[in-house]
């Protein structure tokens, strides 16, 4: 698994994804930077509701998360390479934790960084430790379950990559903030959930849709499931792929 692990994670860090770095940080500092220029009266829930809310956990964690969680094992796919990986004498669980691993060390290093300095600069001496804190857990908790479900899709689509802009975009950013039912089945709400019962803010400054109670376990479970299920379909893959 190690091997695997650090074979993938050199694929996947390389000139892309310190592009990707680089410019979600740029994007979320220059926001922060500009909020602090101008006149602002609650730095607080900007930061809660518009900068770790609607910057990162809506946007940002999913799309970082969509683009490495595609790469783990999609490249193996489109190369022909996963030939030579499933023949390996080691069980599918192996390479699918160690592939996940690598997705989400990748994900966290680029979008967790950004989010908490950036909160840092947007609140200055209004700081939040709690808040900052509670929104970091939940983009981790986030991008481990958004990585988890894009690599589960490479392995049962060629269209993993469309299929997720049209989840990210459509589902977990349109729909989410329209329909109330969505939060018990969406990453987005569950991370928020987290969020709020770590952070305990104000609910002027920040109040989930989904209480934390609920919202932990549903995260838990629902990425365990992707992962098991990711863990099924490779299994059935190494038939497709090598008969």
């Amino acid at each position: 698994m190690t091997v695997i692990f650090e074979l993938t994670l050199r694929q996947v860090m390389g000139k892309r994804a310190l592009f990707v770095g680089l410019g979600v940080a740029a994007l979320a500092l220059s926001i922060a930077i500009i909020y602090r220029l101008s006149q602002h009266t609650d730095p607080g829930e900007f930061t809660a509701k518009l900068l770790l809310n609607g910057l990162f956990i809506t946007t940002l964690a999913p799309l970082c998360a969509l683009f490495f969680g595609t790469s783990v094992l999609g490249s193996d796919i489109e190369d022909g390479t996963d030939v030579f990986l499933l023949t390996k004498p080691m069980s599918r669980s192996t390479i699918v934790f160690a592939k996940l691993a690598a997705g989400i060390v990748a994900a966290l290093v680029c979008v967790v960084p950004a989010a908490v300095v950036s909160a840092i600069l947007a609140m200055g001496s209004d700081f939040d430790a709690g808040l900052v804190a509670g929104f970091a857990i939940a983009i981790a908790a986030a991008i481990g379950a958004y990585v988890a479900l894009f690599m589960m899709l490479t392995i049962l689509t060629n269209k993993a990559l469309l299929i997720g802009l049209t989840y990210v975009f459509f589902w977990e950013g349109l729909l989410s903030s329209l329909l109330k039912g969505i939060k018990y089945f969406s990453i987005r709400q569950y991370a928020l959930g987290l969020a709020d019962s770590i952070a305990r803010a104000d609910p002027s400054v920040f109040k989930a849709n989904l209480d934390g109670g609920l919202a932990i376990p549903l995260l838990i479970a629902v990425t365990a499931a992707i992962v098991v299920l990711a863990v099924k379909k490779l299994e059935t893959f190494e038939v497709r792929g090598l008969g």
